[in-house]
């Protein structure tokens, strides 16, 4: 019974973390494994959960909006505060799963993670990507601390430095030097803007570039965008429409393997976090997950 008893494991490092895990496992597992935290957060403890457990099936997993972003858990309908302006606290999340009689009674979205080998040990989360996307995060991290007005601001500054060709969209938009493959078929490119991957739409602010994954579960949506900057800036009320980028130098698939070739060490993110590889990366589509959506205000 959902309520009835729990337990809280704090864990601010990697040793507090996976000592966590061990814990939570220990004879068998909870009905449900909530994480309080942003994107990377649960990138973290889902990478720790399932490697910790092998084969084995995760319980329902219910997020805590928590972080200071949440585009994973809020593009299913788990929208933590932005801005002061709208969504709701981890602790609301909290109470609403809570006011369900059983994990059985919860509703849940469906969604497979990515994992992604070429760090050493396997990484899951939902989001990959480099180029411009791991580029955006480099700016977003940089001096002031992160917050939703400043990649407000990232975003608009690149976007009108895009029509000048100016500083800032110079730097967003440095190239990914790279050969691609989905389900072995090699991609025309070796220089992209972005490589980016998803098994969920939302990429932040309602962009939604991976939004044909959703009618292709057991699938990842990968996209290679090898246009000019301008040409991809000209694209963005497309991507926000949910409609398909219709440059023919944007490469869009839908496989359950991609894999990454440089010439020298790649980097790129998953979920919000930094990763740095060696020269390969793949990327599979990983076990499918149970997410809580529970209602605010209770069942109904």
């Amino acid at each position: 019974m959902l309520g009835d008893r729990g337990e809280v494991y704090p864990a601010g490092d990697e040793p507090s973390l996976i000592a966590a895990i061990s814990a939570i496992f220990a004879d068998g597992g909870p009905d449900v494994l909530g994480i309080n935290g942003g994107d990377g957060t649960v990138h973290v403890v889902l990478t720790a959960a399932l490697n910790h457990l092998g084969h084995r099936e995760l319980p329902l997993v219910q997020v805590l909006p928590g972080g200071t972003m949440n585009t994973v858990s809020g593009g299913y309908g788990v929208r933590g505060r932005m801005l002061g302006l709208f969504g709701h606290s981890a602790e609301a999340w909290l109470a609403a799963l809570l006011a369900y009689p059983t994990a059985a009674d919860v509703p849940v979205a469906r969604r497979h993670v990515l994992r992604v080998d070429g760090s050493g040990v396997p990484q899951y989360g939902f989001l990959f990507g480099n180029g411009l996307i791991s580029n955006f995060l480099d700016v977003y991290y940089e001096g002031s601390e992160p917050t939703p007005a400043k990649a407000l601001v990232i975003l608009g500054r690149g976007i009108l430095s895009g029509f000048v060709n100016g500083a800032a969209i110079r730097r967003l938009m440095q190239p990914a030097r790279c050969r691609v493959e989905s389900d072995g078929e090699p991609w025309p490119h070796t220089e992209y803007l972005a490589v980016g991957a998803g098994t969920v739409d939302d990429i932040g602010f309602g962009f939604r570039v991976f939004f044909r994954c959703l009618a292709h579960p057991g699938h990842m949506q990968a996209v290679g965008i090898a246009c000019s900057a301008l040409a991809f800036i000209l694209q963005l009320p497309r991507v926000w429409m949910a409609w398909a980028m219709n440059d023919p130098s944007v490469v869009d698939r839908l496989p359950r393997t991609l894999k990454l070739t440089g010439d020298a060490d790649l980097v790129y993110m998953i979920d919000g976090d930094f990763h740095r590889a060696g020269r390969e990366v793949l990327v599979v589509v990983g076990p499918e997950l149970r997410l809580g959506t529970p209602r605010i205000g209770g069942p109904r």
